[in-house]
């Protein structure tokens, strides 16, 4: 994930893991579960796995 100055800005002022999360995607970083639909899109994958390995994510 690249830090970009708005999110080095929320990490100083004390910003919840959610929402510094909420701003890297916005940032265009891809989460492990958005990661994996691209993977089973592209049959690298199966959808249980993702799941599997995404639980609680």
């Amino acid at each position: 994930m690249a830090l970009s100055p708005e999110l080095r800005r929320m990490i100083l002022r004390g910003a919840s893991t959610a929402e510094l999360q909420e701003q890297a995607v916005k940032d265009g970083m891809l989460t492990l579960r958005m990661d994996g639909i691209v993977k089973i899109r592209k049959g690298i994958t199966t959808l249980e796995e993702v799941v599997k390995e995404t639980a609680g994510g």
